[in-house]
């Protein structure tokens, strides 16, 4: 059985908690102008997460936290095109991330991502009751809760870096040192793409990040005056 609708009219937040209290179990599709998520839900609990997103993916998301290169990354990739090993088991493998810390971060993975739905102003969703993917998952659990928690925050943080930061086409240009050893490596990594020439958009492309955390970076050192 599949359920259908619009995130105009069905807020994700309700969306969630409505598949969590009724313990589902199946895949909520969900397409918007950037591409199509899918979250994936057991007995109410998320399991995983996948997106069309390519800055989305694993590979590109260790790179903005750092774990690997993204030299590191294009090999990694040759690799798995040929094994078609899952890229994170030959990132293990090669001593690039620990398993521990990988599967951490497929949990971060799988937040962000779901996170940054509830920045869309529409999406046309469908819930198909029953399925998931039969691929080896690494296995997470997640409670809906806290994600809906942490979705709704950000989303009114968002319009609150918004009236700084009304376009991911602005060019930001940093005008006073940065005190990086405060700033967390994705951030690190987002700090050195401000070169003044670079908006927003392409700096939020070249990190690998989506764009609330560049968005969000650029409007803490705006409101420091650090960046201009």
């Amino acid at each position: 059985m599949a359920i259908t609708g619009n995130l105009r009219t069905m807020q994700l937040s309700e969306l969630l908690q409505w598949l969590s209290m009724g313990q589902k179990t199946g895949t909520l599709a969900i397409r918007g102008v950037a591409g199509e998520k899918r979250v994936y839900f057991q007995n109410g609990r998320i399991i995983s997460s996948s997106s069309t997103i390519e800055r989305e993916y694993l590979g590109h998301f260790l790179v903005s936290y750092g774990y690997i290169t993204d030299e590191e990354l294009t090999k990694a990739m040759e690799v798995q095109e040929e094994s078609k090993i899952l890229l994170g088991k030959i990132l293990v493998m090669i001593g690039a991330i620990a398993e521990e810390d990988l599967v951490e971060l497929i949990r971060i993975k799988a937040c962000e991502t779901i996170y940054d739905i509830f920045l869309w102003p529409e999406g046309a969703f469908q819930f198909i009751d029953g399925e998931i993917p039969q691929r080896p998952m690494v296995p997470i659990a997640i409670d809906v809760t806290g994600i809906v928690m942490e979705g709704l925050r950000r989303y009114d943080e968002w319009l609150r870096i918004r009236q700084r930061v009304p376009s991911m086409k602005d060019v930001p240009a940093v005008v006073a040192p940065v005190p990086v050893e405060s700033l967390a490596e994705p951030q690190r990594l987002i700090l050195r793409a401000i070169d003044g020439v670079r908006n927003l958009a392409e700096i939020a492309e070249a990190t690998h990040n989506p764009d609330f955390p560049v968005a969000k970076l650029v409007f803490d050192l705006l409101e420091s005056g650090h960046v201009e």
